[in-house]
C-alpha cells in the first residue's frame, strides 16, 4: 500500500481546542499508484459545523470504450429479396 495523502497534511480540524491532527489517510496499492496525479485537501471547502477536512483526489484512469455491435432489424428485411437468395443457396444442396 502506497500513502496517496502526502506526509503531514491535516485532515481535521479539533472544533474544541483548535489543532490540526489527521486521522484520515488516503491509500493505494502498486497497481494504482501510478494512477493518482493528485491527492490533496481544500479547507476552503469545508462545510458548515464540520471538523474534516474534504480530501480531493485526482486519478487517471482510462475508460475503455465499448465497441458497439452491430444488430439485425429483421422488422427491415425485404423478405421477398431474401426468400429469392434463400431458394438459390438451399437449391445448391441435394433433397
Amino acid at each position: 500500500m502506497v500513502l496517496a495523502l502526502p506526509k503531514g497534511l491535516p485532515t481535521l480540524q479539533s472544533s474544541s481546542s483548535k489543532n490540526w491532527t489527521r486521522p484520515d489517510n488516503v491509500f493505494c496499492t502498486d497497481h494504482t499508484s501510478d494512477s493518482s496525479l493528485s491527492c490533496t485537501t481544500n479547507p476552503a471547502l469545508r462545510g458548515p459545523a464540520t471538523d474534516h477536512l474534504p480530501i480531493l483526489s485526482v486519478l487517471d484512469l482510462e475508460v475503455p470504450i465499448a465497441t458497439v455491435e452491430e444488430k439485425h432489424n429483421f422488422r427491415e428485411t425485404d423478405w421477398e429479396e431474401f426468400n429469392d437468395h434463400l431458394a438459390i443457396e438451399l437449391n445448391k444442396f441435394p433433397p
